[in-house]
């Protein structure tokens, strides 16, 4: 009798994924919102029909608006990044989870379900991208730094925490900041609901279609 555990796996995807996709449509409008507002500000200037340098002289605050126009950019892009890296962390939640209920685990480990999984239980184990779900997650919620040791273009060179990297013969880190040098994309997350997908067990003859994030 084929296994069809993997339709629990579907079912608490579904709405991770909906979820994903709703916030994601909204934070994109909002950064092409803040674009929009940095180039018809910029034009303004330009055509000498608003002021860029604001003056109170009754609080004495100075400041310009092509600053905040740029500030608000900021902001949108980390938003979406913050976003995904949060989706991140619930696909692989969502995977641990179906793994230890559909096994009667108490605990997850990665190394040990990969193996049983596999060869005892013929699921569909895609372990390089598990592995690279597994790090992030871990990198967002623990500030580890073992996915930068794997994938260190997922990182922005330039907040990549200085100094030593890891202590001798040991992945724990000596520095701070992983999660905020972290750079996780729409991609990464298709990337990852996919993994988890058709890591789950598919019955014989049945094609699993892939399935992007966004609508």
């Amino acid at each position: 009798m084929a296994d069809l555990s993997f339709i629990y796996l579907e079912m608490s995807l579904t709405p991770i994924r909906l979820a994903y996709g709703a916030g994601h449509a909204a934070l994109v409008k909002q950064l092409a919102d803040a674009e929009a507002e940095e180039i018809a500000h910029g034009e303004a200037v330009a055509a000498g029909e608003v002021e860029d340098y604001n003056y109170d002289p009754d609080t004495g605050d100075h400041y310009y608006t092509s600053e905040h126009r740029h500030y608000a950019i900021e902001a949108a892009h980390d938003a979406l990044n913050q976003h995904c890296k949060a989706f991140a962390t619930m696909i692989h939640h969502a995977w641990e989870r179906h793994v230890c209920e559909r096994n009667g685990w108490a605990e997850y480990k990665c190394n040990l379900a990969y193996e049983i999984l596999s060869r005892q239980k013929g699921w569909t184990i895609d372990k390089p991208r598990l592995e690279r779900l597994r790090m992030t997650a871990n990198c967002v919620k623990h500030d580890a730094n073992e996915l930068y040791g794997k994938h260190p273009e997922m990182f922005d060179v330039h907040e990549v925490p200085s100094g030593r990297l890891f202590r001798k013969d040991s992945w724990k880190t000596v520095r701070n900041g992983w999660s905020e040098a972290l750079r996780v994309t729409d991609d990464d997350i298709t990337d990852f609901l996919d993994a988890v997908r058709r890591s789950a067990s598919i019955p014989q003859k049945l094609v699993l279609p892939p399935r992007k994030a966004q609508f």
